[in-house]
């Protein structure tokens, strides 16, 4: 009786334990905000290998994040960026009267910098949590997953992981959020969808970058850097280290994904 006990206790504990630990690592701080996770510390060589890349992604160069944060699981949707505009009466220069042919219920929503930097003040004000737009190092540390290779996947099979160019599932545009497999760490459309703005300003390659995984804030801050590959990129513009420049005020295959401290 004792033996039957214990082994009831035994399995009670383990189908009770592993709600818990998926609940751990995801979080949101309202109903309106975007699903968060949890994204530890660690360090990795930031940049493209040795042959895979263009030119401003070298020299490849070693980034120490100190402390997890957290990421928000998808590229903010339409509807979470429409809640933010309902709530303000937002009309900024990138958003526009949505959606737009590329935009699809469940999609991310396309902005412009400008634009993801009105949606984290309001986004913070309502939460009273400090949200803001990922670095370029933790992008690509978040897209990285732990992987040192252009892809956290087999780069033969791209189109059966990010939505880019010449996918095999059909899609032409945009698509809702979270339709592709995630990474590692539990992120989606890292590689792929829209691109994502961070915070940095425009530098011609890594020469001088932090090596904390902070934001590169000297530069040429009348641009700002672009992450990941969009629905149109050719697999070599969807790899970990591409990395691109746009306009802050404009938009085109842009959206963003945010980020807090812990």
């Amino acid at each position: 009786m004792e033996k039957l006990f214990l082994s009831v206790f035994i399995l009670a504990l383990l189908f009770s334990s592993a709600p818990a630990k998926a609940a751990d690592k995801e979080f949101r701080d309202c109903d309106a905000c975007p699903v968060m996770v949890k994204i530890p510390a660690g360090s990795f060589m930031m940049g493209a290998l040795a042959g895979e890349g263009w030119d401003d992604e070298y020299p490849q160069h070693k980034v120490t994040i100190a402390k997890a944060f957290a990421v928000s699981k998808f590229e903010v949707t339409l509807d979470e960026f429409a809640a933010f505009v309902a709530a303000t009466g937002y009309d900024g220069q990138g958003y526009a009267k949505r959606p737009t042919v590329t935009e699809v219920r469940g999609g991310p929503a396309i902005v412009s910098w400008d634009d993801s930097q009105a949606y984290v003040k309001w986004l913070s004000a309502k939460t009273g949590k400090s949200y803001r737009l990922l670095s370029e190092a933790e992008w690509e540390y978040a897209a990285r997953a732990g992987s040192t290779e252009a892809y956290p996947f087999p780069a033969s099979d791209i189109a059966k992981y990010a939505n880019i160019g010449g996918s095999t599932d059909g899609f032409r545009y945009t698509n809702p959020v979270g339709a592709f497999p995630p990474n590692k760490f539990g992120l989606y459309d890292m590689h792929g969808n829209l691109r994502e703005w961070v915070q940095d300003c425009k530098n011609p390659n890594y020469d001088g970058a932090p090596s904390d995984g902070s934001a590169w804030l000297q530069g040429d801050c009348k641009w700002r850097m672009v992450r990941g590959g969009s629905w149109s990129s050719i697999p070599k513009g969807a790899r970990s280290a591409t990395r691109s420049s746009s306009i802050p005020f404009m938009s085109g295959n842009e959206s963003l994904r945010i980020a807090r401290a812990l």
